[in-house]
């Protein structure tokens, strides 16, 4: 096989295994975002979060390992899901007046390096934010989940007309598929399908 081949093929498993990342994190963010976070059995899935953010390349290298007491940390998820809420929000509200090229919603500021990768031997962009005080974590990690949700979008080509709210449950949704999606499961659109034979049957009998 031709070394160009073997360089073609490589970079289609490696676009593969980014999109399956990128997944992967989307169904992380969006689980956050619709979790009750005072139930305890959340407290693993805020961990997660919490990890998945500090490991994030753009947060400065002396933020990366943010050293704050447990109940510090509820507080900034907390703060951190209702900030996603309004992002996520404020796409499905607004999704129909953006256009697909105009993908750059919030502004963030920091420092733009380029470095070389070692894997691909091209330049690669690499986003930094400025480094914060102990204190100031929650906006740090606000423009971290920023920047995640708008990685994603770009890498996923996951235009914001694909994000929605289900009108039964009120959980946020994206749908990376071409098929129609109003509800975010099978189970709210068998439930609410159920309610509407229901309601048509009482309203039939009188």
């Amino acid at each position: 096989m031709e070394k160009s081949s073997l360089s073609n093929n490589y970079e289609k498993a490696l676009k593969a295994m980014e999109v399956q990342e990128r997944q992967e994190e989307l169904g992380l963010l969006l689980d956050f975002t619709n979790a009750n976070l005072k139930e305890e059995e959340n407290k693993i899935l805020c961990m997660r979060l919490w990890k998945h953010l500090s490991r994030h390349q753009a947060l400065h290298p002396d933020n990366r390992n943010l050293r704050a007491e447990d109940n510090a940390i509820l507080e900034i998820l907390g703060e951190m899901q209702k900030h996603l809420r309004a992002r996520l929000e404020d796409l499905v509200k607004n999704s129909t007046s953006y256009r697909e090229e105009e993908l750059l919603l919030w502004s963030i500021s920091g420092t733009m390096n380029f470095i070389i990768d070692p894997i691909t031997n091209r330049f690669r962009q690499v986003f930094q934010l400025q480094k914060v005080k102990i204190g100031n974590e929650q906006n740090a990690f606000k423009k971290v989940l920023d920047l995640n949700l708008m990685e994603i979008i770009r890498d996923l080509d996951a235009n914001p007309r694909r994000f929605g709210r289900c009108p039964r449950c009120r959980s946020f949704f994206c749908n990376l598929t071409d098929k129609k999606k109003i509800y975010c499961s099978l189970k709210c659109a068998n439930s609410e399908r159920q309610q509407k034979c229901r309601k048509g049957r009482r309203d039939k009998n009188g």
